[in-house]
């Protein structure tokens, strides 16, 4: 065990590295240039007189503070007629382009060296350090903005699967106990219903319906969108204040996730009541419902344990709808808003971060197989 769980840990590194360079590719070719950004954010552009909007030596001071002087990667292609090195101003870059294709409009690709002094190298230097600069809207740092942005999201997913979750498995399991199946097909195609419902629709219609008396004082059951209590400080008081207003939003996303857990939950009890060992523990005087809760309940839990590793980043991904609905400063707000603006910065330190949790989310469904079905040798794997 203590081998397979060294040898998983181990592959994280290599997980989050690979999705670095995805990353890391994607940052230089994206339509803003960052140096711009960062000077609107220093005020420099509308202090400058000149036709570009900034100064050149404004421009370059804060290239080379950034590293943005340096080569993009270890190894570099380039035309074999280029120079090591073009200018870092965009307007002359862009002229001694168009004057080296039409110098030579093709040319064999030449292999740069470029060693560790490269951007990449000195980016992932700080993304290892928890630094993934700064954001281009406020000024503010992205480990920073993140950290408050996470507090939320980890509440609200958490509380979401462990509540969907509770249900959906309890409802599998009463499935295949009960005697009142008409009340359960009733339960079942309700909750199959609510999965069904898209849920940015699903979360607008309780929005408009059940936070205010338009339709009816009944109908007032929730407090109106609204998060954040200016008069606290800390995340703790904010959080028992703010409480109440989270519960509509954990409400939907229970509510939209637990039919279909109920429902693998269900198929998987299926699958293990029809095995020789059900039949042979029923042949013993055991009651089918003893039989289910005694033997069949941890072997059916193994395919449940692989969807609760996929839930944690899945209902994540999903909070970007729902944080964005009920105005919850979280992970997925925050993403969605510093898309819009195109704070690159921001968006791939969530990325990251996300991928992070995605990598332990699965590690620990491994370490519940094996606490669930001790047969299961994951050392010897």
């Amino acid at each position: 065990m203590f081998w397979y769980l060294l040898k998983r840990t181990l592959r994280i590194p290599f997980v989050l590295l690979s999705i670095s360079f995805v990353i890391f590719f994607i940052s230089k070719h994206v339509p803003q240039d960052s140096v711009i950004n960062i000077l609107a954010l220093e005020g420099k552009i509308e202090q400058s007189n000149s036709d570009e909007g900034y100064s050149k030596e404004d421009y370059l001071q804060v290239a080379k503070q950034y590293n943005y002087h340096l080569p993009n990667f270890y190894i570099g292609l380039r035309p074999a007629h280029y120079p090591k090195q073009l200018s870092l101003l965009p307007e002359e870059r862009s002229i001694e382009e168009k004057q080296l294709q039409t110098e030579k409009r093709f040319s064999l690709p030449s292999i740069q060296w470029n060693g560790l002094d490269n951007q990449y190298h000195a980016w992932i230097k700080k993304i290892i350090s928890g630094d993934f600069g700064i954001s281009f809207v406020d000024g503010k740092k992205v480990s920073t903005k993140i950290a408050e942005a996470f507090r939320w999201t980890i509440v609200l997913v958490l509380l979401a699967i462990l509540l969907s979750f509770a249900l959906g498995i309890s409802m599998g399991v009463f499935s295949k106990t009960t005697k009142n199946k008409k009340s359960f097909e009733v339960l079942k195609l309700t909750s199959y219903f609510l999965y069904a419902i898209p849920v940015f629709w699903f979360a607008t219609i309780m929005l408009i319906f059940f936070t205010t008396d338009d339709y009816g004082a009944w109908t007032n059951i929730f407090p109106s969108v609204s998060i954040l209590d200016p008069r606290e400080d800390s995340f703790f008081p904010m959080l028992l204040s703010a409480g109440k207003i989270l519960i509509l939003p954990l409400l939907i996303m229970t509510l939209h996730a637990f039919g279909y857990i109920s429902r693998q939950m269900e198929s998987s009890l299926t699958e293990e009541v029809n095995k020789l060992y059900a039949r042979t523990a029923l042949s013993k005087g055991l009651s089918y419902k003893e039989m289910i809760t005694k033997h069949g309940f941890k072997n059916a839990l193994l395919p449940i344990i692989t969807l609760l590793s996929s839930a944690i980043p899945g209902t994540i991904a999903g909070s970007v709808i729902i944080e964005t609905i009920f105005n919850i400063p979280g992970l997925g707000r925050l993403i969605f808003e510093s898309i819009l603006v195109a704070d690159w910065n921001v968006v791939f330190g969530v990325v990251f971060m996300v991928a992070l949790i995605t990598s332990i989310s699965f590690l620990l469904s491994d370490l519940l197989y094996a606490k669930t079905n001790p047969k299961i040798r994951l050392d010897l794997q």
